[in-house]
């Protein structure tokens, strides 16, 4: 069991480490973009 689930580990964790990359930095992106139409939302209160 040990052999079978090592192959297909380092495998699956190749592709999937690009692919968690491409998701995980889309979701930073709208997180600053939430935080700049905080700003924008009160321009007062942020200064």
């Amino acid at each position: 069991m040990t052999n079978y689930s090592q192959p297909p580990h380092s495998t699956a964790a190749e592709p999937q480490r690009p692919v968690k990359d491409n998701p995980a930095k889309q979701g930073e992106m709208p997180r600053k973009r939430d935080d700049s139409q905080d700003e924008h939302k009160d321009p007062f209160k942020a200064s």
